[in-house]
Protein backbone atom coordinates (compact mmCIF):
# COMPACT_ATOMS: atom_id res chain seq x y z
CA UNK A 1 0.00 0.00 0.00
CA UNK A 2 1.27 3.40 -0.73
CA UNK A 3 2.72 5.40 2.27
CA UNK A 4 2.57 9.38 2.59
CA UNK A 5 6.21 11.03 2.17
CA UNK A 6 5.88 11.07 5.85
CA UNK A 7 3.37 9.01 7.08
CA UNK A 8 3.16 5.22 7.55
CA UNK A 9 -0.14 3.38 6.73
CA UNK A 10 -2.77 1.78 8.97
CA UNK A 11 -1.04 1.78 12.79
CA UNK A 12 -1.61 1.25 15.96
CA UNK A 13 -3.38 3.79 18.27
CA UNK A 14 -1.73 2.16 21.28
CA UNK A 15 1.96 3.36 21.99
CA UNK A 16 0.63 6.24 24.16
CA UNK A 17 -1.59 3.84 25.76
CA UNK A 18 0.91 1.82 26.58
CA UNK A 19 3.12 4.13 27.70
CA UNK A 20 0.35 5.77 30.14
CA UNK A 21 -0.49 2.36 31.03
CA UNK A 22 3.03 1.48 32.21
CA UNK A 23 3.43 4.77 33.68
CA UNK A 24 0.02 3.87 36.04
CA UNK A 25 1.18 0.55 36.69
CA UNK A 26 4.66 1.43 37.64
CA UNK A 27 3.12 3.85 40.33
CA UNK A 28 0.97 1.38 41.28
CA UNK A 29 2.91 -1.87 41.10
CA UNK A 30 0.36 -3.55 38.95
CA UNK A 31 1.76 -6.82 36.75
CA UNK A 32 -0.06 -7.32 34.12
CA UNK A 33 -1.42 -10.74 33.26
CA UNK A 34 -2.21 -12.58 30.42
CA UNK A 35 -4.85 -15.30 31.23
CA UNK A 36 -8.58 -13.83 30.19
CA UNK A 37 -11.54 -14.02 31.61
CA UNK A 38 -15.23 -14.41 29.85
CA UNK A 39 -15.87 -11.39 27.43
CA UNK A 40 -18.43 -8.75 27.50
CA UNK A 41 -17.83 -7.56 23.97
CA UNK A 42 -14.61 -6.40 21.89
CA UNK A 43 -13.77 -3.52 19.67
CA UNK A 44 -10.79 -2.72 17.84
CA UNK A 45 -8.80 0.56 17.07
CA UNK A 46 -6.47 2.55 15.04
CA UNK A 47 -5.80 5.76 13.51
CA UNK A 48 -3.14 7.02 10.53
CA UNK A 49 -4.81 4.94 7.89
CA UNK A 50 -4.38 5.64 4.15
CA UNK A 51 -5.88 3.69 0.70
CA UNK A 52 -8.36 1.02 1.67
CA UNK A 53 -7.95 -0.86 -1.90
CA UNK A 54 -4.80 -2.14 -2.01
CA UNK A 55 -1.63 -3.54 0.64
CA UNK A 56 -1.71 -3.31 4.12
CA UNK A 57 -4.19 -1.11 4.71
CA UNK A 58 -7.02 -3.39 2.20
CA UNK A 59 -5.25 -6.36 4.12
CA UNK A 60 -5.89 -4.76 7.95
CA UNK A 61 -9.33 -3.80 6.44
CA UNK A 62 -10.32 -7.50 5.29
CA UNK A 63 -8.44 -8.92 9.06
CA UNK A 64 -10.63 -6.40 10.95
CA UNK A 65 -14.03 -7.66 8.92
CA UNK A 66 -13.33 -11.51 10.25
CA UNK A 67 -12.04 -10.11 13.33
CA UNK A 68 -15.63 -10.29 15.47
CA UNK A 69 -14.83 -6.87 16.94
CA UNK A 70 -18.54 -5.57 17.94
CA UNK A 71 -16.96 -2.40 16.54
CA UNK A 72 -14.43 0.01 15.75
CA UNK A 73 -12.98 2.70 16.82
CA UNK A 74 -11.08 5.75 14.67
CA UNK A 75 -8.58 8.00 16.13
CA UNK A 76 -8.18 10.33 13.42
CA UNK A 77 -6.24 10.95 9.49
CA UNK A 78 -7.86 8.62 7.63
CA UNK A 79 -6.89 9.86 4.50
CA UNK A 80 -3.81 11.58 3.90
CA UNK A 81 -4.64 12.26 -0.18
CA UNK A 82 -6.65 15.73 -1.01
CA UNK A 83 -9.04 13.69 -3.57
CA UNK A 84 -9.98 11.27 -1.03
CA UNK A 85 -13.22 12.90 0.50
CA UNK A 86 -14.72 11.80 4.09
CA UNK A 87 -17.55 10.05 2.18
CA UNK A 88 -15.59 8.12 -0.41
CA UNK A 89 -13.37 7.10 2.09
CA UNK A 90 -16.58 6.03 4.94
CA UNK A 91 -18.20 3.93 1.54
CA UNK A 92 -14.82 2.07 1.31
CA UNK A 93 -14.32 1.11 4.77
CA UNK A 94 -18.60 -0.08 5.19
CA UNK A 95 -18.00 -1.79 2.35
CA UNK A 96 -16.34 -4.25 4.67
CA UNK A 97 -16.80 -3.40 7.83
CA UNK A 98 -20.13 -1.13 8.72
CA UNK A 99 -19.62 -0.64 12.90
CA UNK A 100 -17.05 2.38 12.52
CA UNK A 101 -17.04 5.32 15.08
CA UNK A 102 -15.14 8.31 14.69
CA UNK A 103 -12.76 11.09 15.91
CA UNK A 104 -11.37 13.82 14.15
CA UNK A 105 -7.70 13.98 12.79
CA UNK A 106 -5.31 16.82 11.61
CA UNK A 107 -5.17 15.63 8.06
CA UNK A 108 -9.18 15.14 7.92
CA UNK A 109 -9.86 19.24 9.05
CA UNK A 110 -7.93 20.18 6.56
CA UNK A 111 -5.49 21.53 9.21
CA UNK A 112 -2.10 20.09 7.26
CA UNK A 113 -3.36 18.88 3.72
CA UNK A 114 -4.06 22.01 1.88
CA UNK A 115 -7.96 20.42 1.15
CA UNK A 116 -10.01 23.06 -0.30
CA UNK A 117 -13.71 23.27 0.28
CA UNK A 118 -16.09 23.80 2.67
CA UNK A 119 -15.97 21.75 6.17
CA UNK A 120 -14.18 18.77 4.71
CA UNK A 121 -14.32 16.98 7.52
CA UNK A 122 -18.01 17.33 7.78
CA UNK A 123 -18.33 14.46 4.98
CA UNK A 124 -16.38 12.08 7.55
CA UNK A 125 -19.13 12.33 9.89
CA UNK A 126 -22.01 12.09 7.47
CA UNK A 127 -19.94 8.60 5.77
CA UNK A 128 -18.90 7.39 8.95
CA UNK A 129 -22.06 8.15 11.16
CA UNK A 130 -22.90 6.94 14.45
CA UNK A 131 -23.88 2.62 14.18
CA UNK A 132 -24.19 1.52 17.87
CA UNK A 133 -27.55 1.73 19.58
CA UNK A 134 -25.79 3.13 22.63
CA UNK A 135 -26.71 7.26 23.34
CA UNK A 136 -24.91 9.60 22.26
CA UNK A 137 -24.20 12.68 25.11
CA UNK A 138 -23.03 15.92 23.36
CA UNK A 139 -20.41 18.26 24.10
CA UNK A 140 -20.40 21.83 25.40
CA UNK A 141 -20.27 23.14 21.95
CA UNK A 142 -24.05 23.18 20.16
CA UNK A 143 -23.79 21.75 16.70
CA UNK A 144 -20.51 19.92 17.37
CA UNK A 145 -21.29 16.58 18.50
CA UNK A 146 -20.48 13.17 17.02
CA UNK A 147 -17.18 12.91 15.41
CA UNK A 148 -15.88 15.74 17.51
CA UNK A 149 -16.78 15.75 21.23
CA UNK A 150 -19.22 13.06 22.58
CA UNK A 151 -19.11 10.20 24.65
CA UNK A 152 -21.22 6.84 24.89
CA UNK A 153 -21.67 3.84 27.18
CA UNK A 154 -21.60 0.00 25.81
CA UNK A 155 -22.78 -2.14 26.05
CA UNK A 156 -26.24 0.10 25.73
CA UNK A 157 -27.73 -1.72 28.56
CA UNK A 158 -25.37 -2.78 31.77
CA UNK A 159 -22.67 -0.83 30.25
CA UNK A 160 -19.34 -1.64 31.26
CA UNK A 161 -17.67 0.94 29.75
CA UNK A 162 -17.60 4.62 28.42
CA UNK A 163 -16.10 5.76 25.53
CA UNK A 164 -15.09 9.54 25.44
CA UNK A 165 -14.05 11.39 21.93
CA UNK A 166 -12.50 14.52 22.18
CA UNK A 167 -10.32 17.27 19.94
CA UNK A 168 -7.63 18.84 21.75
CA UNK A 169 -5.96 21.01 19.49
CA UNK A 170 -6.90 19.68 16.15
CA UNK A 171 -6.81 22.88 14.02
CA UNK A 172 -10.41 23.51 11.90
CA UNK A 173 -12.45 20.96 13.73
CA UNK A 174 -15.31 23.41 13.56
CA UNK A 175 -15.23 23.96 10.08
CA UNK A 176 -14.27 27.89 10.20
CA UNK A 177 -11.64 27.25 7.44
CA UNK A 178 -13.97 27.09 4.07
CA UNK A 179 -10.64 27.51 1.65
CA UNK A 180 -6.53 26.60 2.14
CA UNK A 181 -6.60 25.45 5.33
CA UNK A 182 -3.16 24.37 6.73
CA UNK A 183 -2.11 27.88 7.24
CA UNK A 184 -4.34 27.72 10.52
CA UNK A 185 -2.23 25.03 12.34
CA UNK A 186 0.07 28.28 13.30
CA UNK A 187 -2.55 29.99 14.75
CA UNK A 188 -3.21 29.94 17.92
CA UNK A 189 -5.77 27.79 18.86
CA UNK A 190 -9.09 29.45 19.96
CA UNK A 191 -12.83 29.73 18.27
CA UNK A 192 -11.78 31.84 15.30
CA UNK A 193 -8.92 28.97 13.84
CA UNK A 194 -11.98 25.84 14.77
CA UNK A 195 -9.50 24.41 17.85
CA UNK A 196 -10.16 23.22 21.59
CA UNK A 197 -7.25 23.75 23.60
CA UNK A 198 -8.38 21.89 26.63
CA UNK A 199 -6.71 24.24 29.36
CA UNK A 200 -7.01 23.69 32.33
CA UNK A 201 -11.01 24.68 33.33
CA UNK A 202 -11.50 26.01 29.95
CA UNK A 203 -15.32 24.45 29.06
CA UNK A 204 -13.86 21.36 27.32
CA UNK A 205 -11.30 20.58 29.76
CA UNK A 206 -14.10 20.52 32.49
CA UNK A 207 -16.65 18.57 30.42
CA UNK A 208 -14.32 15.57 29.78
CA UNK A 209 -13.74 15.70 33.21
CA UNK A 210 -17.20 15.37 34.08
CA UNK A 211 -17.52 12.72 31.81
CA UNK A 212 -15.35 10.62 33.51
CA UNK A 213 -16.37 11.52 36.94
CA UNK A 214 -19.87 10.77 36.32
CA UNK A 215 -19.52 7.53 34.56
CA UNK A 216 -17.44 6.28 37.97
CA UNK A 217 -20.45 7.77 39.61
CA UNK A 218 -22.90 5.49 37.96
CA UNK A 219 -20.83 2.64 38.50
CA UNK A 220 -19.03 2.04 34.69
CA UNK A 221 -16.65 -0.03 35.20
CA UNK A 222 -14.08 1.13 32.64
CA UNK A 223 -13.45 4.90 30.75
CA UNK A 224 -11.93 5.01 27.35
CA UNK A 225 -10.77 8.41 26.14
CA UNK A 226 -9.81 8.74 22.71
CA UNK A 227 -8.35 11.37 20.83
CA UNK A 228 -6.01 11.98 17.24
CA UNK A 229 -2.74 13.97 19.04
CA UNK A 230 -0.38 12.84 21.78
CA UNK A 231 1.10 13.87 25.05
CA UNK A 232 4.02 10.62 25.77
CA UNK A 233 5.40 10.10 22.31
CA UNK A 234 7.97 7.19 21.37
CA UNK A 235 8.48 9.60 17.83
CA UNK A 236 8.99 12.89 17.12
CA UNK A 237 5.75 14.31 18.20
CA UNK A 238 5.86 16.30 21.70
CA UNK A 239 3.21 16.44 23.83
CA UNK A 240 0.58 18.18 21.15
CA UNK A 241 -2.35 18.11 23.27
CA UNK A 242 -0.98 20.03 26.69
CA UNK A 243 0.28 18.85 30.18
CA UNK A 244 -2.90 19.84 31.63
CA UNK A 245 -5.42 17.25 29.85
CA UNK A 246 -3.15 14.71 30.10
CA UNK A 247 -2.44 15.07 34.27
CA UNK A 248 -5.57 15.08 34.44
CA UNK A 249 -6.84 12.14 32.67
CA UNK A 250 -3.81 10.35 34.70
CA UNK A 251 -4.98 11.79 38.17
CA UNK A 252 -8.39 10.48 37.67
CA UNK A 253 -7.06 7.24 36.43
CA UNK A 254 -8.22 6.90 33.33
CA UNK A 255 -8.05 3.61 32.28
CA UNK A 256 -7.51 3.76 28.38
CA UNK A 257 -6.47 6.48 26.47
CA UNK A 258 -6.44 5.75 22.82
CA UNK A 259 -4.44 7.97 20.85
CA UNK A 260 -2.97 8.48 17.01
CA UNK A 261 -0.28 10.91 15.10
CA UNK A 262 2.76 9.69 16.15
CA UNK A 263 3.29 6.85 13.30
CA UNK A 264 5.89 4.97 15.64
CA UNK A 265 3.49 2.67 17.82
CA UNK A 266 4.97 -0.56 18.69
CA UNK A 267 6.97 -1.33 21.54
CA UNK A 268 10.29 -1.47 20.96
CA UNK A 269 11.61 -1.27 24.24
CA UNK A 270 10.44 -1.94 27.99
CA UNK A 271 10.70 0.91 29.77
CA UNK A 272 11.24 1.61 33.91
CA UNK A 273 11.30 4.12 36.43
CA UNK A 274 14.00 6.09 36.34
CA UNK A 275 15.98 6.34 39.75
CA UNK A 276 17.39 9.46 39.04
CA UNK A 277 14.28 10.79 38.80
CA UNK A 278 13.70 13.39 42.11
CA UNK A 279 9.52 12.46 42.18
CA UNK A 280 6.47 13.12 40.86
CA UNK A 281 5.46 16.81 42.03
CA UNK A 282 2.03 17.76 42.74
CA UNK A 283 -0.31 20.90 42.88
CA UNK A 284 -3.71 21.21 44.49
CA UNK A 285 -5.49 18.76 42.74
CA UNK A 286 -3.52 15.87 40.91
CA UNK A 287 0.16 14.21 40.54
CA UNK A 288 1.87 16.09 37.59
CA UNK A 289 3.46 13.37 34.94
CA UNK A 290 7.37 13.85 34.36
CA UNK A 291 8.66 12.47 31.20
CA UNK A 292 12.46 12.54 32.69
CA UNK A 293 10.78 9.56 35.19
CA UNK A 294 10.40 7.20 32.62
CA UNK A 295 13.33 5.92 30.88
CA UNK A 296 14.60 2.66 28.43
CA UNK A 297 15.34 -0.17 30.46
CA UNK A 298 17.83 -1.29 27.63
CA UNK A 299 15.93 -5.03 27.50
CA UNK A 300 13.55 -6.06 24.54
CA UNK A 301 10.21 -6.13 24.25
CA UNK A 302 8.07 -9.43 24.22
CA UNK A 303 7.12 -9.12 20.54
CA UNK A 304 8.06 -9.64 17.31
CA UNK A 305 9.03 -6.42 14.78
CA UNK A 306 6.80 -6.37 11.51
CA UNK A 307 3.85 -4.39 9.54
CA UNK A 308 1.01 -2.27 10.60
CA UNK A 309 -2.71 -2.99 11.96
CA UNK A 310 -4.83 -2.35 14.68
CA UNK A 311 -5.25 -3.03 18.09
CA UNK A 312 -8.31 -5.45 19.73
CA UNK A 313 -9.54 -5.12 23.06
CA UNK A 314 -11.38 -7.63 24.45
CA UNK A 315 -13.26 -6.48 27.55
CA UNK A 316 -15.04 -8.41 30.74
CA UNK A 317 -16.20 -6.93 34.05
CA UNK A 318 -12.15 -7.35 35.50
CA UNK A 319 -10.09 -6.93 32.68
CA UNK A 320 -9.14 -5.60 29.63
CA UNK A 321 -7.01 -7.82 27.33
CA UNK A 322 -5.33 -6.22 24.33
CA UNK A 323 -3.97 -8.31 21.08
CA UNK A 324 -2.55 -6.68 18.40
CA UNK A 325 -3.48 -7.51 14.76
CA UNK A 326 -0.66 -6.32 11.63
CA UNK A 327 0.00 -7.08 7.94
CA UNK A 328 3.38 -8.19 9.12
CA UNK A 329 4.72 -10.78 11.55
CA UNK A 330 4.87 -7.99 14.57
CA UNK A 331 2.75 -9.11 17.67
CA UNK A 332 2.62 -8.35 20.66
CA UNK A 333 0.25 -8.75 23.76
CA UNK A 334 -0.35 -7.59 27.01
CA UNK A 335 -2.94 -7.07 29.53
CA UNK A 336 -4.86 -4.51 31.93
CA UNK A 337 -5.97 -5.94 34.92
CA UNK A 338 -7.69 -4.30 38.20
CA UNK A 339 -5.20 -4.04 41.01
CA UNK A 340 -5.53 -6.46 43.90
CA UNK A 341 -6.26 -4.87 47.04
CA UNK A 342 -5.30 -5.84 50.53
CA UNK A 343 -8.05 -8.26 51.64
CA UNK A 344 -10.29 -6.06 54.20
CA UNK A 345 -13.31 -6.72 56.21
CA UNK A 346 -16.05 -5.19 58.35
CA UNK A 347 -19.48 -5.91 59.57
CA UNK A 348 -22.53 -4.41 61.38
CA UNK A 349 -25.49 -5.52 63.53
CA UNK A 350 -28.69 -4.94 63.05
CA UNK A 351 -30.68 -3.67 65.93
CA UNK A 352 -27.85 -1.63 67.18
CA UNK A 353 -29.07 -1.97 71.04
CA UNK A 354 -29.96 -5.72 70.90
CA UNK A 355 -31.72 -7.30 73.85
CA UNK A 356 -31.66 -10.71 75.94
CA UNK A 357 -33.51 -13.62 73.55
CA UNK A 358 -33.49 -11.14 70.37
CA UNK A 359 -32.72 -12.32 66.63
CA UNK A 360 -29.06 -10.40 66.25
CA UNK A 361 -28.57 -10.13 62.12
CA UNK A 362 -24.36 -9.46 61.32
CA UNK A 363 -24.26 -8.12 57.98
CA UNK A 364 -20.23 -8.94 56.64
CA UNK A 365 -18.67 -6.80 54.20
CA UNK A 366 -15.31 -7.98 51.97
CA UNK A 367 -13.22 -6.15 49.93
CA UNK A 368 -9.37 -6.62 48.10
CA UNK A 369 -7.95 -9.96 48.08
CA UNK A 370 -9.28 -12.38 45.69
CA UNK A 371 -13.21 -13.11 45.47
CA UNK A 372 -15.29 -14.88 45.79
CA UNK A 373 -14.55 -14.89 50.08
CA UNK A 374 -15.87 -16.75 52.94
CA UNK A 375 -17.32 -16.31 56.29
CA UNK A 376 -16.78 -17.36 59.69
CA UNK A 377 -18.68 -15.63 63.18
CA UNK A 378 -17.53 -16.29 66.78
CA UNK A 379 -20.23 -14.57 68.78
CA UNK A 380 -18.15 -14.07 72.35
CA UNK A 381 -20.47 -16.12 73.91
CA UNK A 382 -19.29 -19.68 72.73
CA UNK A 383 -21.42 -19.88 69.87
CA UNK A 384 -20.03 -19.47 65.71
CA UNK A 385 -21.86 -19.45 62.50
CA UNK A 386 -20.77 -19.75 59.23
CA UNK A 387 -21.96 -17.22 56.05
CA UNK A 388 -23.58 -14.19 55.39
CA UNK A 389 -25.46 -13.01 56.99
CA UNK A 390 -25.83 -15.05 59.88
CA UNK A 391 -28.40 -14.00 62.87
CA UNK A 392 -27.59 -15.18 66.32
CA UNK A 393 -29.45 -13.99 69.83
CA UNK A 394 -28.05 -13.89 72.96
CA UNK A 395 -29.31 -15.35 76.93
CA UNK A 396 -27.33 -13.19 79.05
CA UNK A 397 -27.64 -9.19 78.69
CA UNK A 398 -23.77 -8.24 78.80
CA UNK A 399 -20.54 -7.25 76.17
CA UNK A 400 -19.31 -9.43 73.66
CA UNK A 401 -16.57 -9.19 71.59
CA UNK A 402 -17.74 -10.58 68.03
CA UNK A 403 -14.78 -11.21 65.65
CA UNK A 404 -15.72 -11.84 61.92
CA UNK A 405 -12.82 -13.57 59.91
CA UNK A 406 -13.07 -13.42 56.52
CA UNK A 407 -10.82 -15.74 53.76
CA UNK A 408 -10.61 -15.09 50.35
CA UNK A 409 -10.35 -17.35 47.43
CA UNK A 410 -6.29 -16.43 46.57
CA UNK A 411 -3.95 -19.65 45.77
CA UNK A 412 -2.10 -21.43 46.92
CA UNK A 413 -2.87 -19.46 50.24
CA UNK A 414 -5.47 -17.74 50.96
CA UNK A 415 -5.56 -14.36 52.49
CA UNK A 416 -7.59 -13.80 56.06
CA UNK A 417 -9.20 -10.67 57.57
CA UNK A 418 -10.00 -10.94 61.47
CA UNK A 419 -12.55 -7.77 62.77
CA UNK A 420 -13.75 -7.72 66.21
CA UNK A 421 -16.13 -5.57 67.55
CA UNK A 422 -18.20 -5.30 70.83
CA UNK A 423 -21.64 -5.95 70.97
CA UNK A 424 -23.54 -5.09 74.42
CA UNK A 425 -26.79 -7.07 74.99
CA UNK A 426 -29.37 -5.61 77.21
CA UNK A 427 -32.06 -7.11 79.11
CA UNK A 428 -35.46 -7.01 78.12
CA UNK A 429 -37.41 -4.36 79.05
CA UNK A 430 -38.84 -4.50 82.53
CA UNK A 431 -42.98 -4.97 82.22
CA UNK A 432 -45.84 -5.47 84.75
CA UNK A 433 -49.14 -6.78 85.03
CA UNK A 434 -51.66 -6.20 87.49
CA UNK A 435 -54.60 -9.07 88.28
CA UNK A 436 -57.96 -8.86 90.29
CA UNK A 437 -61.48 -8.69 90.30
CA UNK A 438 -62.98 -5.82 88.54
CA UNK A 439 -66.28 -6.08 90.70
CA UNK A 440 -66.90 -6.26 94.28
CA UNK A 441 -68.95 -5.65 96.89
CA UNK A 442 -68.41 -3.01 100.21
CA UNK A 443 -67.14 -4.51 103.27
CA UNK A 444 -65.46 -7.48 101.38
CA UNK A 445 -61.71 -7.93 100.92
CA UNK A 446 -60.39 -7.89 97.46
CA UNK A 447 -57.16 -9.65 96.66
CA UNK A 448 -54.72 -8.68 93.50
CA UNK A 449 -51.47 -10.11 92.29
CA UNK A 450 -48.54 -8.33 90.36
CA UNK A 451 -46.35 -10.40 88.12
CA UNK A 452 -43.11 -8.73 87.13
CA UNK A 453 -41.50 -9.97 83.82
CA UNK A 454 -38.00 -8.71 82.45
CA UNK A 455 -35.18 -6.34 83.43
CA UNK A 456 -33.33 -7.80 86.17
CA UNK A 457 -34.51 -9.96 89.08
CA UNK A 458 -35.08 -9.66 92.26
CA UNK A 459 -38.18 -7.36 92.03
CA UNK A 460 -39.36 -5.12 94.78
CA UNK A 461 -43.39 -3.97 94.78
CA UNK A 462 -44.96 -1.45 95.88
CA UNK A 463 -49.08 -0.93 96.02
CA UNK A 464 -51.28 1.86 95.72
CA UNK A 465 -55.05 1.53 96.53
CA UNK A 466 -56.93 5.20 96.96
CA UNK A 467 -60.38 4.22 98.79
CA UNK A 468 -59.16 1.19 100.33
CA UNK A 469 -58.19 0.00 103.57
CA UNK A 470 -55.52 -0.80 103.74
CA UNK A 471 -54.29 2.07 100.95
CA UNK A 472 -50.74 0.84 100.67
CA UNK A 473 -48.37 -2.08 101.14
CA UNK A 474 -45.70 -4.68 99.04
CA UNK A 475 -44.99 -7.68 98.01
CA UNK A 476 -46.30 -9.43 95.03
CA UNK A 477 -49.76 -9.48 96.42
CA UNK A 478 -52.00 -6.93 98.00
CA UNK A 479 -55.38 -7.47 99.72
CA UNK A 480 -57.79 -4.34 100.81
CA UNK A 481 -61.23 -3.38 101.74
CA UNK A 482 -63.57 -0.74 100.55
CA UNK A 483 -66.04 0.13 102.55
CA UNK A 484 -67.90 2.57 100.06
CA UNK A 485 -69.95 2.18 96.47
CA UNK A 486 -67.92 3.62 93.70
CA UNK A 487 -65.03 3.02 90.68
CA UNK A 488 -61.70 2.76 92.20
CA UNK A 489 -57.99 2.11 91.22
CA UNK A 490 -55.53 -0.27 92.52
CA UNK A 491 -52.02 0.67 91.25
CA UNK A 492 -48.43 -1.33 91.58
CA UNK A 493 -44.64 -0.58 90.90
CA UNK A 494 -41.96 -2.85 90.37
CA UNK A 495 -38.33 -1.94 90.83
CA UNK A 496 -35.91 -4.18 89.54
CA UNK A 497 -32.06 -4.57 91.02
CA UNK A 498 -30.94 -2.37 88.65
CA UNK A 499 -33.53 0.10 89.91
CA UNK A 500 -36.00 0.01 86.49
CA UNK A 501 -38.96 0.62 87.36
CA UNK A 502 -42.70 -0.08 85.46
CA UNK A 503 -46.36 0.64 86.75
CA UNK A 504 -49.39 -1.07 86.45
CA UNK A 505 -53.21 -0.96 87.53
CA UNK A 506 -56.37 -2.72 88.15
CA UNK A 507 -59.76 -0.95 88.08
CA UNK A 508 -62.72 -2.04 90.63
CA UNK A 509 -66.46 -0.97 90.67
CA UNK A 510 -67.65 -1.10 94.32
CA UNK A 511 -71.37 -1.79 95.10
CA UNK A 512 -72.78 -2.10 98.50
CA UNK A 513 -74.17 -6.07 99.18
CA UNK A 514 -77.24 -7.56 97.73
CA UNK A 515 -79.96 -8.45 100.52
CA UNK A 516 -81.34 -11.65 100.50
CA UNK A 517 -84.51 -13.04 98.24
CA UNK A 518 -87.81 -13.30 99.72
CA UNK A 519 -91.00 -14.57 98.56
CA UNK A 520 -95.03 -13.75 99.91
CA UNK A 521 -97.85 -13.88 98.31
CA UNK A 522 -101.86 -13.12 99.24
CA UNK A 523 -104.99 -15.08 97.81
CA UNK A 524 -108.35 -13.36 97.46
CA UNK A 525 -111.45 -14.55 98.73
CA UNK A 526 -109.86 -15.44 101.88
CA UNK A 527 -112.43 -18.32 101.96
CA UNK A 528 -113.08 -19.52 98.57
CA UNK A 529 -115.64 -22.09 97.60
CA UNK A 530 -115.56 -24.97 95.12
CA UNK A 531 -115.47 -24.13 91.78
CA UNK A 532 -115.31 -20.43 91.56
CA UNK A 533 -111.58 -18.87 90.97
CA UNK A 534 -109.12 -18.01 93.62
CA UNK A 535 -106.99 -14.69 92.74
CA UNK A 536 -103.22 -15.58 94.00
CA UNK A 537 -100.46 -12.47 94.01
CA UNK A 538 -96.93 -12.84 94.67
CA UNK A 539 -94.77 -10.38 95.56
CA UNK A 540 -90.49 -10.61 96.17
CA UNK A 541 -87.71 -8.60 97.78
CA UNK A 542 -84.09 -8.52 98.06
CA UNK A 543 -81.96 -10.70 95.27
CA UNK A 544 -81.75 -8.91 91.94
CA UNK A 545 -84.28 -8.14 89.46
CA UNK A 546 -86.16 -9.12 87.58
CA UNK A 547 -88.21 -11.96 89.13
CA UNK A 548 -89.78 -15.24 88.20
CA UNK A 549 -93.08 -16.66 90.22
CA UNK A 550 -94.22 -20.40 89.90
CA UNK A 551 -96.95 -21.52 91.52
CA UNK A 552 -97.70 -25.26 93.10
CA UNK A 553 -101.56 -25.03 94.23
CA UNK A 554 -101.36 -28.13 96.29
CA UNK A 555 -103.70 -30.26 94.20
CA UNK A 556 -101.61 -31.34 91.59
CA UNK A 557 -102.21 -28.28 89.79
CA UNK A 558 -99.38 -25.33 88.70
CA UNK A 559 -98.90 -21.94 87.08
CA UNK A 560 -96.79 -18.99 86.57
CA UNK A 561 -96.90 -15.39 87.06
CA UNK A 562 -97.08 -12.96 89.22
CA UNK A 563 -100.71 -13.16 89.62
CA UNK A 564 -103.16 -15.99 88.61
CA UNK A 565 -106.22 -17.57 89.04
CA UNK A 566 -107.03 -20.68 90.39
CA UNK A 567 -110.22 -23.03 91.12
CA UNK A 568 -110.22 -25.67 93.10
CA UNK A 569 -113.43 -28.50 92.49
CA UNK A 570 -113.42 -29.88 96.05
CA UNK A 571 -114.16 -28.35 99.62
CA UNK A 572 -110.98 -28.74 101.46
CA UNK A 573 -107.39 -27.65 102.81
CA UNK A 574 -104.95 -27.05 100.34
CA UNK A 575 -101.10 -25.71 100.94
CA UNK A 576 -100.25 -23.39 97.82
CA UNK A 577 -96.33 -22.96 97.44
CA UNK A 578 -94.72 -19.73 95.57
CA UNK A 579 -91.18 -20.01 94.37
CA UNK A 580 -89.39 -16.67 93.42
CA UNK A 581 -86.59 -17.36 91.20
CA UNK A 582 -84.28 -14.06 90.69
CA UNK A 583 -82.08 -12.50 88.15
CA UNK A 584 -78.59 -14.50 89.32
CA UNK A 585 -80.46 -17.61 90.04
CA UNK A 586 -81.36 -17.12 93.66
CA UNK A 587 -84.83 -18.81 94.79
CA UNK A 588 -86.91 -18.11 97.87
CA UNK A 589 -90.18 -19.63 98.62
CA UNK A 590 -93.64 -19.01 100.82
CA UNK A 591 -96.36 -21.27 101.58
CA UNK A 592 -99.74 -20.84 103.10
CA UNK A 593 -102.78 -23.34 103.34
CA UNK A 594 -106.03 -22.44 101.83
CA UNK A 595 -109.46 -23.82 103.02
CA UNK A 596 -111.98 -24.65 100.41
CA UNK A 597 -115.73 -24.82 102.29
CA UNK A 598 -118.95 -25.39 101.30
CA UNK A 599 -122.02 -23.10 102.79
Amino acid sequence: MPRSPHRTRMRLAALVFSLTLLLVMTTLGIIPRASSTTTAFSFASAGDTSTLTAGDGLNSLNRLAGSRADFFLGVGDYSYQSSMTGDVWCSQFKAKYSNIEIGPGNHDTGETNDTSGTRSYERYVAGCSFTLSSQVVCGPVAGQCYGKEYYFDYPSVNPIARFIMISPRVFNVTGVCTTTCNAVAKSPCNDTTGCWPYNKNDTHYNWTASAVDSARTTGIKWVVVGMHKVCISAGAESCNIGTNLFNMLVAKKVDLILQGHDHTYERSKQLAFNSACTGFTTNSSYVLYNSSCVVDDGSRGFYTAGGHGFLKYAVSTDRIDIQTDFAGTYQDSFSVVSPTTSLSASFTYSPASPTIGAQVTFTATASGGTSPYSFDWNFGDNSTAQGNPVSHSYTKAGSYNVALTVRDSAAPTPNTQTMTNPVSVSPTPLSLSVSGPSTATTGSPVAFTATASGGTAPYTFAWTATGGSPSSGGGSSFTTTFNAAGTFVVSATVTDANSQTSNASQQIAISAPIPPLSASFTYSPSSPLPVLPVTFTGSATGGTQPYSFTWDFGDGSTATGQSVDHSYLLPGAYTVTLTVTDAGGQTAKAYQTVTVTIL
